[in-house]
């Protein structure tokens, strides 16, 4: 029996829509700490597709420093706390509009 092909890095759908690769990753703790976002928030939005992380077996996750700091601008700007809903707004008004508008609230106003 063989076993299942390992695909440690999964880009989510903040970076393919406004990053290119580079920049760095983080561990969760750092990466709680620069996006404002608890660790248990970082594990399961990036187990949805919301956020690119690298991950091999036994080793701590890593996310992507540039969706970091947007996560960080994008609950500051919105004036909430920084939730799934809040983040999934932000995602399908970019995918409607083609292009990355300003800021939204949880309410899918435009900030």
């Amino acid at each position: 029996m063989q076993s299942p092909e390992v695909k440690p890095l999964r880009w989510g759908w903040i970076s393919a829509l406004y990053f290119e690769s580079g920049m760095g990753w983080m561990d969760p703790t750092e990466a709680a700490k620069l996006s404002g976002v608890r660790t248990t928030n970082l594990r399961s939005w990036s187990e949805k597709g919301m956020l690119s992380v690298i991950h091999f077996p036994r080793q701590p996750r890593r996310y992507y420093i540039p969706e970091l700091r947007y996560l960080a601008r994008l609950g500051e700007m919105s004036g909430e706390p920084l939730t799934l809903t809040l983040l999934n707004n932000q995602i399908d008004i970019t995918l409607e509009l083609g292009h990355c508008p300003k800021f939204i609230n949880s309410h899918g106003q435009l900030l």
